[in-house]
């Protein structure tokens, strides 16, 4: 299989798009990116499944001619060397590198700290094929699949910094996990936590959703009228310590 001349990337975690020599590249249309997501993240694929899956609402003959035509689209576009093809089947080419390759390996290696940081958005956030029912079930699933990966990988990482003592950086994975899913209860109490063991104000949880708000009054600490103490650091991750064991249980 013949490698690229120059590097190559696709970028599927976030807002899609391709790099070619650092430059980024015109994608023709947007089948042309729903294409290049189902190669990285599927691998070599038969013509038959590609077309299926892209034009699922015309017979197989129109579908294979659709997809004839998408390749041509790309190789037209300059990208030609990004493509793999035989008469059957088609895949990347060699030198071809994806963010969602990249993070499935990460996480298969047990890398979490660069699983966590290549995950910086949702699987093509933002995008779908509406005329294509079967692709975007495809989409749907798949990335539902890499969300539920990383949030398991940045909430163990998130863990090993916090033991290792680096407060800051367990508070950053934290707060992109609530920004994630601001249901996730446990999180906030965690995210709480650090605030109040790094000596910070509560100020700095006032971006948060308002369905986080019981967290923030369950880690604030509150003392017997009238001789009212001035809350601690110290005071305040033990309230929030307590607050995460009772998230637990529940």
């Amino acid at each position: 299989m013949d490698r690229p001349a120059t590097p190559i990337r696709i970028e599927l975690l976030g807002a899609p798009r391709v790099v070619k020599d650092g430059v980024p590249q015109r994608l023709p249309i947007k089948k042309s990116i729903a294409l290049l997501a189902l190669l990285a993240l599927e691998g070599r694929c038969t013509r038959a499944k590609l077309a299926t899956l892209l034009w699922d609402s015309l017979d197989d003959e129109a579908a294979r001619r659709n997809l004839r035509r998408e390749l041509h689209r790309l190789r037209e576009a300059g990208l030609h060397d990004v493509l793999a093809t035989s008469d059957d089947q088609v895949a990347l080419a060699g030198g071809v590198h994806s963010d969602a390759a990249e993070f499935a390996s990460a996480l298969a290696r047990g890398d979490l700290e660069t699983a966590a940081q290549l995950h910086r958005a949702s699987l093509l956030d933002g995008f779908d094929l509406g005329e294509s029912e079967v692709f975007n079930d495809w989409l749907a699933q798949t990335r539902d699949r890499l969300a539920r990966q990383w949030q398991q990988a940045a909430d163990v990482q998130a863990a090993r910094l916090e033991t290792t003592g680096d407060m800051r950086a367990a508070l950053g994975l934290r707060e992109r996990l609530i920004a994630h899913d601001p249901l996730q209860e446990s999180q906030v109490v965690h995210a709480m936590r650090l605030h109040a063991t790094l000596g910070e104000s509560m100020r700095h949880t006032r971006r948060w959703p308002a369905r986080c708000r019981w967290s923030r009054s369950n880690c604030k600490p509150r003392w017997p009228r009238p001789a009212r103490r001035r809350a601690t650091p110290r005071s305040m991750a033990a309230r929030c310590a307590s607050a995460s064991s009772r998230a637990t249980v529940r």
